[in-house]
């Protein structure tokens, strides 16, 4: 609790320095940009209430560490870093503590994180319009850094603030952002060593070798200190010295996933005209500075503190995520470099096109991100989640005992859900650990049979309208030793109906009279074994032999709650 308080005024305090600078300044461009852009495009993402999956996995670890159980996504299970962001996860939980219904206080700190972001950019920008024009035509970076509910926020102003000092030369903003970096992050890691670099570099060529070392101490310090503190608190806690994440697993393994990594740039390039214009004017921008030999200005400072942006996606590869989620937080600062240049190609110009061309591009900003972005799944799964978690507590409430569940996007059925709750595509559970197991939290290659079968939860929930199921899962649900544990079907319990795979213990313990289950016939004639189950059924629950259709297009077969298998 004393960490989590002195984090968060440690933020209040920054974002204090910049909101009183910001009152004076007046600046209405950057709540407006950011306010409007948000809103529109929450309204285009089906008006969603809980983020995506990955923000109700900060909620579901906040939720039990303030409630005492510490860092665990299944209350008694080992202790695991199973989030992306340590200083997201903290506000989250103090959010939580001082009210349950999160979601809401969490959008409007986004939103202003987003106003910083934009201000501190317009700060320096001479052409504000032209700015602006080129951030609000990339609708996926308030998508991500605003809707999502996510670090990504935090990260983009955080990492705009660190590259902004780092490239004016200003050591004290640098010595109190790199920590904060180093908090939000597990890729802070390069981020932090190359940015200090840079500041170096820049320090060493306007004062000397010498007073550059000296002045880019503190920051290297305060930097240095953090990680150091937050390596043993993992190793101490969690047993690993470093986060969990897939860009530490392809550090460590030295995997350099370069053609998924070339693949994925190109795609966010050519995902709209936009970005295809303001990466070229960037690049156009930073090698005119390079020809022209005036040192490190700071337009090329900028350009050189957002290399790692660049070699970390090949690094860990593509990711699961549309809209390129990797790239969206360093939007800002492609943007403004691009605006420092747009004067000069604005002169060679005429004066229609210079009209037309800020509508044409925020017209066609928005049309094709409408059009090809399709995020809205994103957040759909997760409030289907949160209703499937909604579904269960109310079938089971009030059991001593709440059946276990395996699905792939978990976090929301367990931030609702108190039963134990298995997360099949980010494995964050302890199972991590085990030898031949595999776990991804960005980046998912394979799905360990093995562990799922130790796990052996009651109830597996398969999204039909899901295609990452079939990935991670690897038709789990044709295996032999699969057929022989689970069936498939719907679980009646008074006017609430759920439908998933059904452990046969489970179903088999379940009281006679007040559960009734359907059988997916179509499922258990695919089965080797169905002929050798009895369906004698009460007659007071279902009549037997009795065949009806899901409307979802299953046929289901209502079999007994207990299924007699042959020794």
């Amino acid at each position: 609790m004393i960490l989590l308080c002195c984090v968060f005024g440690l933020i209040l305090c920054t974002l204090s320095g910049f909101m009183r600078e910001f009152m004076n300044r007046q600046t209405g461009a950057a709540i407006l940009s950011v306010f409007v852009c948000s809103t529109l495009v929450w309204l285009l993402l089906g008006t969603p209430s809980s983020g995506i999956n990955e923000a109700n996995i900060f909620l579901v670890y906040a939720r039990n560490f303030m409630d005492g159980h510490g860092f665990v996504y299944n209350v008694g299970s080992e202790q695991l870093e199973g989030f992306s962001s340590l200083l997201w996860m903290l506000i989250c939980s103090f959010f939580y503590m001082m009210n349950r219904a999160v979601e809401v206080p969490l959008f409007l700190l986004n939103l202003l994180f987003g106003i910083i972001t934009v201000y501190a950019c317009l700060k320096r920008c001479n052409q504000k319009p032209t700015f602006l024009v080129l951030f609000c035509s990339v609708p996926a970076w308030f998508a991500w850094c605003q809707i999502a509910l996510e670090e990504s926020g935090l990260w983009c102003l955080l990492l705009t603030l660190s590259i902004l000092a780092v490239s004016e030369r200003r050591t004290s903003q640098s010595a109190w952002l790199l920590p904060l970096l180093a908090l939000t992050r597990p890729e802070s890691m390069l981020w932090g060593c190359w940015l200090i670099l840079i500041l170096f570099l820049g320090l060493g060529l306007d004062r000397g070798w010498r007073a550059g070392l000296r002045a880019v101490f503190r920051p290297a310090f305060t930097f240095g200190m953090v990680w150091a503190t937050l390596a043993l608190f993992r190793g101490h806690y969690f047993g690993n010295l470093l986060p969990s994440s897939s860009f530490t697993k392809a550090l460590h393994g030295l995997q350099v996933n370069m053609g998924a990594g070339v693949f994925y740039l190109l795609g966010y390039l050519f995902s709209n005209p936009v970005v295809l214009l303001v990466v070229l004017v960037f690049g156009w921008a930073c090698g005119r500075e390079i020809v022209r030999k005036r040192g490190l200005s700071r337009a090329l400072a900028v350009g050189l503190c957002l290399i790692p942006a660049l070699g970390i996606p090949l690094m860990v590869g593509d990711e699961k995520f549309r809209a390129f989620r990797y790239y969206q937080p360093i939007w800002p600062l492609l943007c403004l470099v691009s605006a420092w240049a747009m004067p000069l190609l604005y002169e060679r110009l005429s004066k229609l096109f210079r009209w037309l061309a800020p509508v044409s591009l925020l017209l066609v900003g928005w049309v094709i991100f409408t059009l090809t972005a399709n995020l809205k799944h994103e957040f759909r799964m997760a409030g289907k989640g949160r209703e499937q978690g909604a579904v269960l507590a109310r079938m089971f409430e009030g059991h001593a005992s709440l059946p276990s569940v395996a699905m792939t996007t978990a976090a929301g059925c367990k931030y609702i859900y108190s039963g134990e709750v298995y997360d099949l595509k980010e494995l964050t559970v302890a199972k991590d650990h085990m030898p031949g197991g595999e776990r991804g939290v960005e980046s998912q290659t394979t799905f360990n049979r093995e562990v799922f079968h130790e796990w052996s939860p009651d109830i597996l929930i398969r999204s039909e309208s899901d295609p990452s199921d079939r990935y991670v899962i690897q038709g789990l649900q044709s295996e032999l030793r699969f057929r022989e544990r689970y069936i498939k079907g719907e679980l009646w319990y008074n006017d609430e109906i759920f439908f998933a795979y059904f452990s046969r213990r489970f179903i088999n313990g379940l009281e006679e009279g007040h559960y009734a289950f359907n059988q997916d016939l179509q499922y258990a004639l695919n089965m080797e074994d169905w002929q050798e189950s009895s369906v004698a059924f009460p007659g007071e629950v279902r009549r037997p032999n009795h065949r009806t259709t899901h409307s979802s297009g299953f046929n289901l077969y209502q079999t007994p709650l207990r299924l007699y298998q042959q020794e």
